[in-house]
């Protein structure tokens, strides 16, 4: 298989190349002022093309993924972006275009020379909007460009946000990419859109045709070529038992998530935010096993303040009527940067100064956010879960701040929930270890199974290059997972599961076998993952 598969299914189609954009080089103006107030215009105009992508993205799609565009809004606007250009076309008298490309190429080749996966991914960004200002330009936007008849399946080295909204409803049915990964924002969008795709194919791609017809089969890692007319009547039938396995999922709404032999868990949905609500429903969640606070502080210039915090937890809080919301206080740092809390770079940032590192040496920045929730609480059942932990100190730390928080609500006379459970998310291997000390002082355990594989098995799970030993069956990651389990239980503590592996039926069979209470999963696999349990005896 050449590349990963990012979104699973079968796609039918020709195939689109996403056009290149030509070197434009050294050209120079004679009038640099009136070229300085032509860029103002084209900023401008680059704006609003990005607002209505904006609002595209955030009704068809989903508000994390309009995000992606509120980004691009945001570099459009940074002052060394513009400062820089201006000062191309007014000190070196370089033409607009000639001044956007040379500033914006040596910006994107910083980010691409970065050790770290997620910021060199960042760059797409900054060629996504580079690509729109020459474009805007040159007046021959990403519409102009011929799109092929019937579905298409995109393909390119890069394909940006902008390429994928850019197609008509209904028209863009798959995705291939030579380069990216799963944290690619191209990822991200097939994932909500349901797109089958396929990102860091690499040079395999180079043989594959502008026009050809193809079948994409994103389950076993393929794609066929022009293919005949009986390979097209058999891959359709595929699609048909696909879309015939989503419908009869249906049927599972409503039932109790129940092996034959009655042992019960809850299957619930990890969460972004409240715009992830629709599909928490349609999807029958038994609550929120993950609530990505972080998601709150990104794409944006100052951190949320508690009111605006209070009204996003309370909102989903009520939409789940009365089912239990874990919140992952903000898990900020390693692949999520936040620009305005200044956190400073960091050789190894998934092995620094993040999360609940950050928060500890921030008090009046997690405080709020535990104000916030404390007080949203009394709207439904909430519990607080602490990312990063590695030691029962920094545990008695975290309760100790949201001590101070409850008491100064109640002298303030504010309403607030005065029974919140607070736990640890388990996904460093000290934690998972001393399983037992910490069981004498947290309510509740939530194993993280992305983090626990990486730090356990020293394997960056964002490198491509050694994705084949990331593997959370390996046996000293079971052996870890199994002693958290096990051992929170004869304890009496509750305790779940929120990595990618719990959506594994291989996973979900041991844990079970376990004990476990919960497992927590995207909206989309949990009716799938409640056929396998009610299938087990």
């Amino acid at each position: 298989m050449a590349g990963k598969i990012v979104q699973e299914g079968i796609a039918i189609g020709r195939l689109q190349w996403v056009k290149t954009q030509e070197t434009i080089g050294i050209k120079h103006t004679g009038d640099p002022e009136r070229a300085v107030a032509s860029f103002e215009t084209l900023l401008e105009t680059a704006a609003f093309e990005i607002a209505a992508l904006e609002a595209k993205a955030r009704d068809t799609i989903g508000e994390e993924e309009a995000q992606i565009f509120q980004a691009h809004q945001m570099i459009l606007q940074d002052p060394v972006f513009i400062d820089s250009v201006r000062s191309a076309i007014l000190e070196e008298c370089f033409a607009v275009d000639s001044a956007v490309e040379k500033v914006f190429d040596e910006t994107i080749a910083m980010f691409e020379n970065i050790d770290d996966p997620y910021l060199k991914q960042r760059a797409l960004d900054i060629k996504d909007i580079k690509r729109r200002l020459l474009n805007i330009w040159a007046k021959s936007d990403d519409e102009e460009e011929v799109l092929l008849a019937g579905p298409v399946i995109l393909i390119a080295d890069e394909i940006t946000p902008s390429d994928t909204l850019g197609i008509p409803d209904g028209r863009l049915v798959g995705m291939l990419m030579k380069t990216g990964g799963e944290t690619s924002h191209t990822a991200i969008l097939a994932q909500s859109l349901g797109i089958p795709a396929m990102v860091g194919c690499g040079n395999a791609l180079d043989a594959l045709g502008h026009g050809d017809e193809i079948v994409l089969d994103a389950l076993s890692g393929q794609w066929l070529i022009n293919p005949s007319h009986d390979t097209i009547t058999l891959y359709r039938e595929k699609q048909d038992l696909l879309q015939k396995e989503k419908e009869e999922l249906k049927q599972y709404v409503g039932l109790p998530s129940m092996t034959r032999s009655g042992q019960k868990i809850e299957i619930a949905a990890n969460i972004a935010g409240p715009e992830d609500l629709k599909a928490l429903l349609e999807n029958d969640a038994e609550g929120v096993g993950l609530f990505r606070t972080e998601f709150i502080y990104m794409n944006r210039t100052e951190a949320p303040a508690e009111e605006e915090q209070y009204e996003i937890y309370k909102q989903v809080l009520e939409g789940m009527s009365g089912k239990t919301i874990i919140f992952r206080t903000m898990d900020i740092g390693g692949d999520k940067e936040v620009a305005y809390l200044d956190m400073g770079e960091e050789a190894n940032p998934f092995l620094g100064y993040r999360a609940i590192r950050y928060c500890l040496e921030e008090p009046e920045i997690f405080k709020t956010q535990i104000r916030a929730i404390l007080r949203a609480a009394v709207h439904g059942k909430a519990k607080i879960m602490f990312p990063m932990i590695a030691s029962v100190e920094e545990f008695v730390k975290a309760k100790s701040f949201v001590d101070e928080v409850r008491s100064d609500l109640a002298k303030a006379q504010i309403v607030y929930s005065h029974d919140v459970p607070l736990g640890i998310m388990v996904e460093i291997p000290s934690a998972a270890i001393l399983v037992e000390d910490f069981a004498e002082h947290v309510d509740f355990f939530s194993i993280g199974t992305n983090d626990l594989t990486q730090y356990t098995l020293a394997v960056d799970r964002q490198n491509s290059k050694i994705a084949s030993l990331y593997d959370y069956m390996h046996p000293a990651v079971l052996a870890l997972i199994e002693r958290v389990v096990t051992t929170a239980k004869r304890k009496g503590k509750w305790v779940g599961m929120c990595g990618n592996a719990a959506a594994d039926t291989r996973m979900i069979e041991k844990l079970i076998l376990w004990g476990i209470d919960e497992i927590s999963v995207a909206p989309g696999r949990i009716l799938k993952s409640r056929k396998f349990v009610r299938n087990l005896s």
